[in-house]
């Protein structure tokens, strides 16, 4: 088979949660195959686990403007993080609905965030993902608009 000599396979045929084990034997140009045609001495040393387990997609609660003579927006949002379960939460902003959506939080092990780059007299737009333990994001939550 000419794929195998690039060193790859893609199993198309996969089931989502569901371990698969595969055992590699090779040929040589005449034919001659790795441990013989006895595929049992060959050792399953690899797993591959397809999961599309992600985390639980944010909802925002509430934007409102900091309290203090400070400037900024507060953001909070569900679920509550728990160290369990979420590594964390990032922040988006745009400044139009469908618009780019750029990272204005570093990980937050908390349930609000202070957006103190956003600045009086504009309208924001605001998603929230969570982190899992495995660095795989949520989907984004529904864009909330704010004006400031």
């Amino acid at each position: 088979n000419p794929l195998s000599v690039k060193g790859k396979f893609l199993d198309k045929r996969v089931t989502p949660n569901k371990i698969y084990w595969y055992r590699v034997s090779a040929l040589d140009w005449l034919g001659n195959e790795s441990s013989g045609s006895k595929i049992s001495d060959i050792p399953a040393i690899s797993t591959f686990t397809y999961s599309k387990d992600i985390p639980d997609t944010p909802v925002i609660q509430q934007i409102n403007p900091v309290s203090s003579p400070d400037c900024g927006l507060i953001i909070r949002w569900q679920p509550y993080y728990k160290a369990t379960k979420f590594k964390g939460f990032l922040v988006f902003r745009s400044t139009s609905q469908n618009g780019d959506f750029r990272q204005v939080s570093s990980v937050v092990r908390n349930n609000e965030f202070t957006d103190k780059t956003a600045i009086k007299g504009n309208t924001y737009w605001y998603q929230v993902q969570a982190m899992d333990g495995y660095n795989k994001l949520s989907k984004p939550s529904l864009a909330v608009k704010y004006t400031y």
